[in-house]
């Protein structure tokens, strides 16, 4: 198991917890992830289950290292939900 998952697991929120969350929530998973070095697309669905009106969106073509291979693919994602939860429109 890698140093991450166990940080993880040790600060995982409870179902309840994730319940409570107010914020608008964006959750950018990653479809390629060769060497499993990161949260899967399944772990990234599971929790935006669990977060009240959380939006996933997955990037099948890119890994982790969006913000260095295409930024401009999650600014694509992040630009328009940032703008809705500021400005309310879309």
């Amino acid at each position: 198991m890698m140093k991450w998952d166990r940080i993880i697991q040790r600060e995982w929120l409870s179902a309840a917890e994730f319940g409570q969350i107010k914020a608008a929530t964006l959750l950018v998973a990653f479809g390629r992830n060769r060497w499993n070095a990161g949260p899967t697309v399944e772990m990234a669905d599971a929790v935006a289950r669990k977060i009240p009106g959380a939006r996933l969106v997955t990037l099948s073509r890119l890994n982790a290292m969006v913000l260095w291979e295409d930024p401009g693919a999650f600014l694509n994602v992040a630009e328009p939900f940032f703008r809705q939860v500021t400005t309310g429109v879309a």
